[in-house]
């Protein structure tokens, strides 16, 4: 293991192979979306069966999830949360090609390996990490709790593309690093776009270098938030079983094309329509359907007439549980027939 001395501050720690102490304690997921991977871990400290928030941590340009390791290990077992570092599309950092796709499969996917609190999902990253961390909390179609960046570079957001909800931001800087002079117009945005931040400035530390407080406190700071509820009707989200279930949808089709899936105003109580391309062309059938006399679960039913690939959302605002399904590229959407969505009852 090669260690990398950070003047007054933590060591920053480059893993030479897989085959050591941290290594062993974690688990690598394979991302197959968008051919990635990231490497994620449970800490002892939380019961297997216990329901656990998750900080989702990005690297900045060049580096690796590996390397971030067994910094951030010790952070996870002390607060008790859920760590994954994922791996981004390109050596160059995050923003390039479908890193969003890769957060939004990692949450999804991850889910099935662990018990996750939904509702408390937060994002932290250095330095393109952190910059990411913030866009797609605020503009990406990610609903994340809160975010915590670090010597994040300046990235511009029009608006904050979740009205119901607004996460909170952290922010670090030392007043060596370079990124630290766009902090004036990052606050100026952040205020334009209406949001609720704090900024922990550190004398003398660089771009890679932060007080030995900083994580800790940083990640105490992540877990103080946590998505809010009931479900308010948009353009692209139904709301159903009087505002309980959020629905929501993402897609790419066969010529690189993303987007997000559009509510039909038709609906009722327990069921909604949505559209991709075009008003007129409406893709999916969704209902939400309370089996609680039955099985004791709400279930999910779907439907859509479709090959394109999309993730279908489905969120019970009352506990922050999601279930979601996913359609692959050329693939013929199979229905989803549901009957134990959620063991959230009443």
């Amino acid at each position: 293991m090669r260690y990398l001395k950070l003047a007054g501050g933590i060591l920053l720690c480059a893993m030479a192979t897989s085959g050591n102490l941290w290594a062993a304690q974690w688990q690598e997921l394979g991302i197959d979306a968008t051919s990635t991977y990231a490497q994620w871990y449970r800490p002892d400290t939380v019961p297997a069966e216990e329901a656990a928030p998750l900080v989702i941590f990005l690297h900045g340009a060049g580096s690796t999830p590996e390397a971030w390791m067994p910094l951030l290990q010790d952070h996870a077992e002390t607060a008790g949360f859920v760590l994954a570092l994922p791996k981004s599309i390109s050596d160059f950092g995050w923003g390039v090609g479908r890193d969003h796709e890769t957060l939004r499969h990692l949450i999804a996917e991850l889910s099935q390996e662990t018990s996750i609190e939904r509702r408390r999902v937060s994002l932290a990253g250095h330095s393109s990490g952190g910059a990411f961390a913030y866009v797609a909390a605020l503009g990406g179609r990610l609903r994340i709790a809160s975010v915590f960046a670090l010597a994040a570079p300046f990235r511009t957001v029009l608006e904050v593309a979740d009205t119901t909800h607004t996460p909170t931001l952290r922010l670090y800087y030392g007043t060596e690093d370079p990124n630290y002079r766009i902090l004036p117009p990052l606050g100026d945005m952040l205020d334009r776009l209406a949001v609720t931040w704090q900024v922990e400035i550190a004398p003398g530390f660089g771009h890679s270098s932060w007080p030995a407080t900083t994580l800790g406190d940083g990640f105490h700071f992540l877990l103080q938030y946590e998505l809010t509820g009931p479900c308010e009707p948009s353009p692209h989200r139904l709301c159903l079983l009087d505002g309980r279930f959020a629905v929501e949808l993402s897609w790419s089709d066969h010529q690189g094309n993303h987007g997000v899936g559009s509510r039909v105003e038709q609906q009722t109580t327990d069921s909604g329509l949505l559209w991709f391309f075009g008003q007129a062309n409406w893709e999916l059938l969704v209902k939400v359907l309370d089996g609680c006399g039955v099985n004791g679960h709400y279930w999910v039913f779907a439907a859509a007439a479709t090959d394109v690939e999309y993730e279908l959302r489905v969120t019970d605002l009352a506990t922050g549980l999601e279930a979601s399904y996913l359609n692959s590229l050329g693939q013929a959407a199979s229905a989803v027939n549901d009957t134990g969505a959620f063991a959230s009852c009443p």
